[in-house]
């Protein structure tokens, strides 16, 4: 019963550790500018 709601936590928490890390970006604007760079 509450395993969706604990799997939805874990991701959203998941995607947040990852954009923290600059593994993922949220925007196509930031991941151009980090393929110009590189």
């Amino acid at each position: 019963m509450f395993t969706p709601w604990f799997l939805a936590g874990a991701g959203i928490g998941f995607m947040n550790s990852l954009v923290s890390l600059k593994i993922v970006t949220l925007k196509k604007s930031e991941f151009e500018a980090q393929c110009r760079n590189s």
